[in-house]
């Protein structure tokens, strides 16, 4: 289990947590010692192999009694799913999210607790149907994406959080979080999420980037239903917030620590700009709808026909991201009383 734990600085640990079934492999939550106590980052899935392997870590390096804050940088499954077992064996933990990514989990914990997890997943499947998602493929996208059908299957599943009653510390951005030793600014970074945060200790210059920015895969921007704004320029706008910190060590929660922030900030920035070109080609010469749109981008995970639905579900939501900003930018636009929705270059 030691092999699972990196010491990335003296006093800052990281961990590995498994992701079963899912290509990303692990989650990296790290361990952050100091004089007044341990800030834990992330935890990782509601599932046995996780529980387990996050549970044998944290004894390994700390006390129970010594965790003192559980910062989330935000409400997706590998991040805070296990939020609620920290709390078990630490009742003393201050849990500290954002407020934006708190509202959508307390939504889904009351909707598993009232038995209506039905009610968000005919909100998914709706929404990829209006899309144009093919009927014989939106039920293994449900499947893919852990979305159960009935409330009594909630537990089988990687649920946003192990029922949290209220979190400790509600963010929204610039607080920070401090255990003596080091002291972590909350730095709000939407777009992956709504109330998505990086963490930065500046005295060590480290940056703790949830999935706002890891160092090989792009970090999926969705169009979800309720979503509000636009999520992608929301990315493109936080990647600037945190482009100018001093940092020399990256520290995202997936793949592995990287050292060059500004460098990968630009790469991303570029591949956007390649991304929205792409999206204005596949709309063509005739409307489509998100779906037609989808299958026609050239995607850095393959073909489209070797793509899962779970998969095609998460291009579908980019695209929609994508097409979202181009009719902002009046070069596409949304013929919205078309069922399904289709859209047209202008």
């Amino acid at each position: 289990m030691m092999d699972s734990i990196t010491e990335i600085v003296s006093g800052i640990y990281q961990l590995q947590v498994p992701i079963p079934n899912n290509p990303l492999g692990f989650t990296l939550p790290y361990l952050i010692k100091g004089s007044e106590g341990t800030i834990l980052i992330d935890t990782g899935v509601p599932a046995p192999p996780a529980r387990e392997a996050l549970d044998e870590q944290l004894k390994a390096l700390v006390e129970p009694g010594d965790l003192l804050i559980l910062a989330i940088t935000h409400a997706h499954p590998d991040h805070s799913g296990l939020a609620g077992m920290v709390k078990e064996l630490a009742p003393q933990v201050k849990v500290a999210i954002h407020k934006d990514d708190w509202s959508d989990m307390k939504e889904f914990q009351d909707r598993v607790r009232g038995g209506n997890v039905t009610g968000w997943r005919d909100q998914m499947i709706k929404h990829a149907l209006d899309n144009g998602f093919p009927e014989e493929e939106v039920e293994e996208a449900a499947q893919r994406m852990m979305i159960p059908r009935r409330a009594e299957d909630s537990d089988q599943v990687h649920r946003p959080v192990s029922f949290i009653e209220e979190p400790d510390i509600l963010m929204e951005g610039g607080e920070n979080l401090s255990n003596g030793s080091f002291a972590l600014e909350a730095i709000h970074t939407p777009g992956h999420s709504p109330g998505h945060l990086c963490f930065y200790e500046k005295e060590k210059k480290i940056m703790f980037t949830g999935d706002h920015v890891l160092p090989v895969i792009t970090s999926n921007v969705s169009i979800r239903p309720g979503s509000l704004d636009s999520p992608l320029e929301s990315y493109v706008a936080s990647l600037d917030k945190i482009a100018n910190k001093k940092v020399d060590i990256v520290c995202p929660a997936h793949e592995e620590v990287f050292y060059d922030l500004k460098g990968r900030i630009t790469a991303l920035h570029q591949h956007h700009d390649k991304r929205l070109d792409a999206v204005a080609d596949a709309v063509g010469d005739t409307s489509k709808n998100g779906y037609e749109i989808a299958e026609s981008v050239p995607w850095d995970v393959g073909a489209w026909a070797e793509m899962d639905a779970g998969l095609r579900r998460a291009a579908l939501g980019e695209t929609l991201a994508h097409l979202e900003v181009l009719v902002r930018q009046g070069r596409v636009q949304e013929l919205g009383d078309m069922n399904p929705i289709r859209f047209a270059l202008i």
